[in-house]
């Protein structure tokens, strides 16, 4: 199968007589498996020490709070982003860049339907409804 952009293309092979779903599965079966030993014969194995420090450290950043954030930024952005996540990281700098960031990109909550219709501005508008009582009704 070739693949152009991250898409396959079906590979077709012409039969006298239509082949049997079951054959089809075991041919996909068969084709996935295949797949799946070769990715695994060219990726490095990890040996038991390095899963066990990775995990260990994963841990430790865990109990400190610590998190990994992945984003996508333009290449002239990356250095900005780099030197806010060192300066929210350096203990004299931190308080005065978190302040500075949330004064200027705050963080909003998540509020429901009722507390935005309870906070939006209704000063003005007319919310009555006239009733019309003058059509005749058929019972």
């Amino acid at each position: 199968m070739e693949s152009t952009e991250g898409t396959e293309q079906a590979l077709i092979i012409p039969f006298r007589r239509p082949v049997k779903p079951v054959y089809i599965r075991r041919l996909v079966r068969f084709i996935n498996a295949v797949r799946e030993e070769t990715l695994e014969r060219n990726l490095p194995k990890m040996r038991s020490a390095q899963k066990r420090s990775l995990s260990a450290y994963r841990h430790r950043l865990k109990r400190q709070g610590i998190i990994r954030v992945e984003v996508q930024v333009r290449k002239d952005d990356a250095v900005l982003l780099r030197g806010i996540a060192k300066a929210l990281t350096d203990p004299t700098r931190e308080a005065e860049t978190r302040a500075l960031l949330r004064e200027r990109f705050g963080v909003v909550d998540a509020i429901g339907l009722k507390a935005l219709l309870a906070a939006a501005p209704l000063e003005g508008i007319d919310l009555t409804c006239d009733r019309d009582f003058d059509r005749d009704v058929i019972v």
